[in-house]
């Protein structure tokens, strides 16, 4: 992705954790008008960056306009429980 996104003649920065990851997305939106894009991890990446999606919520501050995270593939849910998370539904798995 790193390489991808130099290709494109894109900025990659890569923080410490997932909810940086978001503040700083939110921060270059504010900052330039264009968009903040931040990428996380799946599981518990994304739980951590929900932290900061809803602090910029209550905050009236903008969100980033894109947040990327993947999932657990329903062939690989046995071997990888501990990162398992229902992103899709809001938390009202069944």
């Amino acid at each position: 992705m790193i390489t991808a996104c130099q290709e494109l003649g894109l900025a990659f920065v890569l923080a410490h954790g997932e909810t940086a990851d978001c503040m700083m997305a939110a921060t270059y939106r504010q900052v330039t008008g264009t968009s903040g894009v931040a990428v996380v991890t799946r599981g518990p990446g994304f739980a951590s960056a929900s932290n900061s999606l809803a602090e910029g919520t209550l905050d009236s501050f903008p969100l980033p306009h894109l947040l990327i995270s993947d999932v657990v593939g329903a062939d690989s849910t046995d071997r990888v429980a501990h990162q398992r998370l229902d992103q899709v539904s809001g938390g009202n798995a069944r």
